[in-house]
């Protein structure tokens, strides 16, 4: 258990809305399109990089970005990374980038990667670590104090279901239709200290908080806290862990945007003492619980009366909301492409689009790994 004196207290500032992009991606036998045990072999292949990191199972790998600027310098990387694993990967390996495999079973705890922690976690928590192979997109962004943190995580809350809802792109679990749009959400909430956040009321409630579930051994360090949004105080980052993978880099750009636009219109509420009042926990939940079963189609609780409203709809009139936000943070292009991703559907759409057309889910994962190859538009999908 990592010991409490060794917790450090300081937040280490960042210059705010800095930007660190991390995607997490299968590893596909090319012939099957089952999941391949292959990532020891590819890590090795690509050498010395900080763009790639390994990740729970060996069937899984993690494409990281450096500390960006700006939405246009993640993509650079990303795309760079995106190549070079392709072409690394041969003729053999294929890769896709969405929130679970479509018919990959249990019986994954072989392929564990040779990890210290990521073996006590699987002994640990048993059947669903090994269930644990999800792909997630996680989005860090620079705070200048962990004060400011606790207050932009709060303010964010309420927005966390249209996120999930927007990235969603597991629709399928274990060969079936699951009737979700992400069934990722649904299992990966099932880990021990998962799921939505708690309110905090500042910094030291958070200190407060992680001290006693490092003692009482309900985490054994920070990494293990998987909420949907947490504080990195070593990096200085608010890292935002609630969405699905994208199945193609612009769909992960325009999702960066979207983040990075809408906490710069949190900031400046919170500048102006104009932050939302805090949603009722019961609301926040049927919320994610509506965007994790319909995706886009969900309709949302938009007020404590219980008042509803089309969630497409909604985040149509957001994205408007932070255009200004997006042209000063020089993302509007992407935001742009927010908005089409809302008229053309999401992943998890596209994808029972396929099925409905071919009724195999190896053409889905065929269809994923085309858009995951192409990286910068959709492949068209015949309805």
């Amino acid at each position: 258990m990592l010991q409490l004196a060794t917790l450090n207290e300081d937040f280490h500032p960042s210059e705010f809305l800095t930007l660190g992009v991390e995607v997490e991606v299968q590893l596909l036998d090319r012939k099957t399109l089952d999941l391949a045990p292959v990532s020891p072999r590819l890590l090795a292949s690509l050498g010395n990089s900080s763009a790639f990191k390994p990740e729970f199972y060996s069937t899984m790998l993690e494409m990281v970005t450096g500390v960006c600027q700006t939405v246009d310098d993640a993509e650079r990387e990303l795309g760079e990374s995106s190549y070079r694993l392709l072409e690394v990967a041969g003729s053999g390996i294929s890769i896709a980038g969405v929130g679970a495999h479509p018919f990959a079973g249990l019986g994954q705890e072989a392929q564990l990667y040779p990890d210290r922690r990521y073996r006590r976690l699987l002994k640990k928590n048993q059947w669903i670590g090994k269930n644990k192979n999800l792909f997630g997109l996680h989005i860090h962004l620079g705070m200048t104090s962990g004060q400011q943190a606790i207050e932009l995580l709060n303010a964010a809350r309420p927005y966390l279901a249209y996120l999930l809802a927007f990235s969603a792109s597991s629709p399928f679990w274990h060969g079936q239709d699951s009737g979700l749009a992400s069934s990722r959400a649904t299992v990966f909430e099932s880990q021990p200290i998962s799921g939505p956040a708690p309110l905090l009321r500042d910094w030291t409630d958070y200190l407060n908080v992680t001290r006693q579930m490092l003692r009482s051994r309900a985490i054994g360090s920070l990494k293990d806290l998987h909420w949907d949004i947490r504080p990195c105080p070593h990096f200085g980052t608010l890292e935002l862990r609630i969405c699905d993978g994208q199945a193609h880099l612009s769909d992960t750009m325009a999702l960066v945007a979207v983040v990075q636009s809408l906490f710069s219109y949190l900031e400046e509420q919170r500048q102006q003492g104009q932050l939302q009042a805090m949603s009722s926990e019961w609301r926040l939940r049927e919320n994610k619980w509506r965007a994790i079963r319909w995706g886009l189609e969900a309709e949302m609780i938009t007020d404590e009366h219980g008042t509803v409203a089309c969630l497409g709809q909604e985040l149509h009139n957001l994205f408007h909301r932070l255009e200004g936000h997006a042209q000063r943070l020089g993302c509007a292009k992407h935001l742009h492409r927010a908005h089409l991703i809302l008229e053309r559907g999401n992943s998890a759409q596209r994808q029972r689009q396929v099925y409905r057309r071919t009724r195999s889910l190896k053409a889905v994962l065929h269809h994923l790994t085309e858009e995951f190859r192409f990286r910068m538009e959709p492949v068209a999908v015949a309805i």
